[in-house]
């Protein structure tokens, strides 16, 4: 997506989207695991260059939120739960 610039990071841009664009807590508890995993805030890249979290408001899949994108690949329903295991696919891939 044009918004979610790879070249800010080695690995992924992490882009979080809203139910109609509006902040809900299941997007605000997924924003939050995602900063204390990174250790950053949105608008930020960790220092190892390898993530940036954007906070984006439309990805036109209101009704899978919240979304997640990675780069180009797009998580749907994402649970704080879910964060980890994302953050480690990108991790790993060296």
């Amino acid at each position: 997506p044009e918004q979610l610039v790879e070249k800010y990071t080695k690995r992924g841009v992490m882009g979080i989207n809203t139910l109609t664009g509006k902040k809900n807590d299941s997007y605000t508890e997924v924003l939050k695991e995602l900063e204390k995993r990174l250790g950053i805030k949105a608008h930020q890249t960790t220092k190892d260059g390898l993530f940036t979290i954007e906070d984006i408001r439309c990805y036109g899949a209101c009704g899978l939120a919240p979304v997640m994108i990675v780069n180009d690949k797009v998580y749907a329903k994402v649970k704080p739960e879910d964060v980890a295991r994302i953050i480690k696919e990108y991790r790993d891939k060296g």
